[in-house]
């Protein structure tokens, strides 16, 4: 039996009790690279430590053993400033390494450091996160869970530091959004600009999003810009203004919203913005691509009177972005009107889900997808605006919606609607009828609710695709059976089950012949058991999961240390322990750990398989003449011979086409007969794969072997008769079970 333990356990928490001034040797600065930094504080770290450990922390802090231990003690999340202290914005210093002993109870040889978060080197954050003892805490961590890189979502500028600098180069210091700030912006352009910046409006054809980070401008493009555009703007306030792009100076309402993606799409669309530089990016960082083209706008309170306060500044002047210049244009679209408006009125008027109660149906064919708006329809314009309860300017809209442009790539021609028709493309589609089948069909397919369809088929944008049609709908869903035949009987899954058919034959024919040959020189070694454990947040407790390789290998191999790294790399993970039990199989392996530790076979994996190479020959005294190793050979070829006709002669791949079958049919609720149980052939279709050699069996009893529903009062299955060698299969076959 071997064993081997490992457990990934992350541990910080914070120094708290007391006001100890400590010197740090090194003072280089790290950073916290990961979320799950502080996943298991609640750990009582002291308990698991040696002597060994408290003494390099103690030497590594010139303080006492003692106290030492008082450090590791409080190194829990108990301790803390705040609860759910979950931020990557603070800076630590390394005071000491060290290796988790053996001998601990959660903690097995795994390096962890010892950190130190200083409040001055936290001046960015906010008192709450700091020590109240005035001087900083200890955390622990795991060496890979921390980075010398800033993490490039946070600020880690002083929150004192507000406004910078607009006429020094030399004095600049990145500046966080406040009023004073952007009047310093504003006041730069009004001094060296006598028209302003441009007023610019957004393209509805082009799904572009404002950017999260400020450009990664180099210096020469402060210099460069600031005199290609000094018009507008100096290189100093064009600092100050790429600073404010970035996400943390977006207005709270955007930083807050739950999907602002939505917004950008919508009423964000919706704004008046003004053009302040437009620039081809030199390197290539994070959301910007090398030498795309991006334009840095600004959005004006004042010039936006019409839209919802929620959209705009929080200093009531206005706020800076970055976008993909090609999402901007110089005239107004007619997507959207530049009116007043509520995000409440923009949902409701916008929305597919508001016009009309969802009647979800299922579309039979879409041969006859019309063009344009209105070819099928029988309806006025009046009629379809008081079902769906829309003005002038929605139906306008939903018309342009419905033109063919909009359409999907593979159903924007007759032919693609044909083919899509003939391979049965349309059985999965989710689409919604907004109008009742008395004025004609208005209908909606959502994009969210078909994305496992081809990229081709799905609609274009995120808000779905509207069309008319003179399809087939119906308000019920289509019967499994029918889907099926559907499927069936297209000539492309005609083609493709005729193809795939020959390719499974074939590929079972080799793989019988190499698992023939493969049993010959292998045997059974036995299984390796991997345990892991997990946090049950349900149960509040850690549970365990199970990995089990079943291991077969040449008769003179043992298992050597590589294939332990294989078996390591083949079950992948971290696992807290691993146990190998010579002899054993999958199946008693799972009734194993069912047995010793209460788990449910769920949790238990069995589908991993080793085998051991064939490193080097037997050495023994007594090998054996050619004579006896070529008459050895010729005896195993005569097996596997054998064994190849049984499996191909005996209508093995009939049967084992039946089986997975049957396993597929049972998992979707279809019922089947237990086996061994005794029937009479009341009945064989001439459907019946065999039905000439079948038909003789009806009116014979014989007992099940297996026999599975095909939802048309027929089964299909193996039957045994008596006096005959093997069960017959039969694909359709109607029968009584006798009591």
């Amino acid at each position: 039996m071997k064993f081997k333990l490992t457990c990934i356990i992350l541990l910080f928490t914070f120094f708290l009790s007391k006001a100890q001034d400590y010197e740090i040797k090194d003072k280089t600065k790290y950073y916290i690279k990961t979320d799950n930094f502080d996943n298991v504080s609640q750990y009582s770290m002291e308990y698991y430590f040696n002597d060994a450990i408290f003494k390099k922390v103690a030497k590594s802090l010139k303080i006492s053993k003692s106290e030492a231990e008082e450090v590791i003690k409080n190194c829990r999340s108990s301790y803390r400033p705040v609860k759910n202290w979950n931020t990557f914005g603070y800076v630590m210093y390394k005071v000491c390494d060290f290796i988790v002993p053996l001998e601990s109870k959660y903690f097995y040889k795994e390096e962890m450091w010892l950190m130190y978060v200083a409040n001055d080197a936290n001046t960015h954050l906010e008192s709450k996160y700091l020590s109240t003892n005035g001087k900083g805490f200890f955390v622990m961590g795991k060496p890979e869970n921390i980075s010398l890189s800033l993490n490039p979502n946070t600020n880690y500028q002083s929150i004192n530091n507000t406004v910078s600098s607009t006429t020094n180069n030399n004095s600049y210091t990145k500046p966080k959004k406040d009023p004073a700030l952007t009047n310093s912006i504003l006041a730069d352009r009004a001094k060296t600009s006598a028209w302003g910046w441009k007023t610019r409006y957004f393209n509805p054809e082009y799904k572009g999003l404002p950017l999260r980070l400020k450009p990664p401008f180099t210096k020469d493009m402060y210099k460069e810009l600031g005199s290609h555009y000094g018009a507008r703007v100096s290189p100093d306030g064009l600092k100050n203004i790429v600073e404010q792009c970035a996400f943390e100076n977006w207005p709270t309402f955007y930083k807050q919203h739950s999907n602002p993606s939505q917004l950008f799409v919508g009423p964000f669309r919706n704004l008046i913005v003004e053009e302040v530089v437009t620039f081809k990016n030199k390197q290539k960082s994070n959301e910007y691509e090398l030498n795309d083209v991006y334009t840095i706008i600004y959005i004006s309170d004042k010039l936006n009177a019409h839209a919802p306060k929620e959209l705009l500044s929080d200093d009531g002047l206005g706020f800076f972005m970055c976008v993909p210049a090609a999402v901007l244009q110089e005239g107004k679209s007619n997507t959207y009107t530049y009116n007043n408006f509520t995000l409440d009125d923009f949902g409701k008027k916008r929305s597919f889900q508001n016009w009309t109660t969802k009647r979800r149906v299922y579309v039979q064919d879409m041969n006859y997808i019309d063009e344009s708006f209105d070819v099928s329809l029988k309806a006025t314009d009046m009629e379809i605006k008081n079902e769906l309860n829309i003005n002038d300017q929605e139906l306008a809209q939903l018309k342009e919606w419905c033109n063919i442009k909009y359409r999907p790539d593979d159903l924007n021609t007759a032919q693609k609607v044909k083919d899509a028709q003939r391979n049965a493309k349309f059985l999965d589609v989710v689409v919604y009828n907004l109008l009742g089948s008395n004025i004609g069909n208005i209908l909606y397919m959502p994009a969210k609710e078909n994305m496992h369809l081809p990229i081709g088929m799905r609609p274009k944008n995120n808000d779905g695709w509207y069309f008319t049609s003179r399809t087939n709908i119906d308000l019920k869903e289509p019967s499994t059976t029918y889907k099926n035949s559907i499927l069936a009987t297209t000539d492309a899954s005609m083609e493709k089950y005729s193809k795939e058919q020959a390719a499974r034959e074939k590929q079972m024919k080799m793989d019988a012949e190499k698992l023939a040959d493969w049993r010959l020189n292998n045997e059974l070694k036995g299984s390796m058991i991997y345990q892991y454990s997990f946090w049950n947040s349900q149960l509040n407790r850690e549970d365990f999961t199970y990995k089990v390789v079943t291991i077969f290998g040449p008769p003179d191999q043992d298992i050597t240390k590589e294939d332990e790294i294989n078996m390591d790399k083949l079950v992948g993970g971290q696992p807290k322990a691993i146990v190998y039990k010579e002899d054993y199989d999958d199946v008693e392996s799972e009734q194993y750990i069912t047995k010793q530790t209460g788990s449910h076979r769920f949790s238990v994996n069995t589908g991993y398989n080793y085998t051991i190479p064939k490193r080097y020959a037997s050495s023994s005294t007594n090998t054996p003449s050619y004579k006896q190793a070529d008459d050895a050979v010729k005896e195993a070829q005569k097996k596997v011979d054998a064994a190849m006709k049984d499996l191909l002669d005996g209508k093995s791949l009939d049967r084992t086409e039946l089986i997975q079958k049957s396993t597929t049919d049972i998992f979707r609720g279809m019922n089947f007969i237990e086996k061994d149980t005794e029937v009479t052939v009341i009945d064989v279709p001439s459907s019946d794969k065999f039905y000439n050699e079948n038909k003789k069996y009806i009116g014979k009893t014989g007992t099940v072997e297996m026999l599975t529903e095909n939802g048309d009062g027929t089964h299909y299955g193996m039957i045994k008769f008596a006096g005959e060698k093997n069960a017959t299969v039969f694909y359709k076959v109607k029968i009584n079970i006798n009591k």
